[in-house]
């Protein structure tokens, strides 16, 4: 359990935080409502992720799939869970229905690996099974240089909101 005296400790931190949110919202002209704060959970002890949580924190980011899955094991599916970071095409299994959105969807091989398991994932929910898989953001490499991950900026989107294969390649 966090200590008592850490809780204020984080309670500001967060507060800060969503205050500088919040003015930059306004400034450029959205609601701070619109804004979804992430709290990066890699390398934080559980129970200050918890006491972060216990604040209203519910959106949190982890970026090591054994990392992720230890802190769930101890959390439960409370928070939203986000992937962040570059996912290995082999560890998409483990992520489950657990990541509520995978922020690096980077080549086309990860692209596939997901397809694969969201399969399973509809077969899950249509027998009855509670989710559905992760929402996907694209990583768009918007300065062609490479060897940088990521799809092309034109073309990267085909008329299904898919990303096409052309897009992902050099």
């Amino acid at each position: 359990m966090v200590k008592e005296q850490a809780k204020p400790d984080i309670a500001a931190r967060l507060a800060e935080v969503r205050a500088k949110v919040a003015d930059a919202a306004v400034q450029s002209g959205r609601s701070p409502g619109d804004v979804t704060i992430v709290g990066v959970t890699k390398g934080v002890p559980v129970d200050r992720i918890q006491a972060a949580c216990e604040l209203g924190l519910r959106d949190l980011g982890e970026n090591r799939v054994q990392e992720w899955l230890t802190k769930v094991s101890r959390m439960g599916q409370g928070p939203r869970w986000h992937f962040i970071g570059t996912l290995q095409t082999n560890k998409v299994r483990y992520l489950g229905r657990g990541i509520k959105v995978l922020h690096s969807l980077d080549r086309e091989a990860l692209l596939a690996a997901v397809g694969r398991v969201w399969v399973r994932w509809a077969e899950a929910v249509a027998h009855g099974a509670d989710g559905d898989g992760p929402r996907c953001l694209v990583q768009v490499n918007v300065s062609g240089r490479r060897p940088r991950p990521g799809s092309r900026r034109t073309g990267c989107m085909t008329s299904s909101h898919r990303p096409s294969k052309r897009a992902w390649s050099g």
